[in-house]
């Protein structure tokens, strides 16, 4: 059975229903502010996820062992064998089994694919480069060690885009006397607050230099920081430059995830993984 009804797709490009789910994020991320136990990348997915089963959409993740969690199915579909030889269902092509948990909601669904998704698979297999920051972007900065086999995991975040800022525009929030300007990432892990006008920051302390506006691009992102601190964060007006200069960079939902796999079935030897 199907994660929910779906009786829309993603259209040309995916600009009407894309552009519907930047602003369902811009509308709807700053409501996450406390959410409590979820990481950096469960908390960035669950947004698109709760866009596409509100509107019929089909939307499809797969992780790091290539297996595929897509809402047109009942329960994820798991390589059996790798490799694809263009010999289509025949010898040598890939295989796919289906007999893990099942899902029969979208609650249900988004339990599951919050379980196998992290940073690496979000980067590696899910995501496309975005000129950005724009409502609905993920923050990605994914880093390695140990020659490439071994994920970063301080080096390693994910978070939620919901509002940007072009270069010269104010933050409305940017006089508010009572929120906070960012103490550099360390002293905020150490502290309750949810949110934090961060604004351009000292490079070397990571602390907010000032408020203003300046000639970079600004954003608003929701973050999940760390284990030590698992409660999600409402981060205002940072600077997109030195975000960068950190080693992030701004990602849209691929293809991949937003693909209407219109004439599949959900059945696991019908699943036309050509089109990953």
């Amino acid at each position: 059975m199907a994660a929910w009804t779906h009786v829309a797709n993603w259209d040309g490009n995916n600009r009407k229903w894309y552009a519907a789910y930047r602003k369902y994020a811009l509308q709807n991320a700053p409501a996450r502010r406390s959410t409590k136990d979820l990481d950096c990348s469960d908390l960035s997915i669950t947004l698109i996820i709760e866009f596409a089963s509100k509107y019929g959409l089909p939307v499809t993740f797969k992780d790091a062992e290539g297996a595929i969690y897509s809402s047109k199915s009942r329960s994820a579909v798991v390589p059996k064998t790798s490799g694809y030889d263009g010999a289509g269902a025949g010898a040598g092509a890939a295989r796919y089994d289906q007999s893990g948990s099942e899902w029969d909601s979208s609650e249900k669904f988004t339990a599951i694919v919050q379980q196998k998704m992290q940073t690496k698979s979000l980067y590696l297999y899910n995501m496309e480069t975005n000129s950005g920051p724009e409502p609905g972007d993920l923050m990605i900065r994914y880093r390695t060690k140990w020659f490439g086999t071994k994920v970063d995991q301080k080096n390693t975040h994910t978070a939620l885009v919901f509002q940007a800022y072009g270069p010269g525009v104010p933050h409305l929030l940017e006089n508010r006397k009572d929120l906070p300007s960012f103490p550099g990432r360390d002293q905020a892990n150490n502290q309750p607050n949810t949110e934090y006008f961060r604004g351009t920051v000292d490079d070397s302390t990571g602390v907010t230099a000032y408020r203003v506006p300046d000639l970079d691009t600004h954003f608003d992102f929701l973050n999940s920081p760390a284990d030590k601190k698992r409660i999600a964060e409402l981060i205002y007006f940072a600077n997109a430059r030195q975000l960068k200069d950190e080693g992030f960079d701004f990602y849209r939902f691929g293809q991949g995830v937003v693909n209407n796999y219109a004439n599949w079935d959900g059945e696991a030897n019908t699943f036309p993984y050509w089109e990953q």
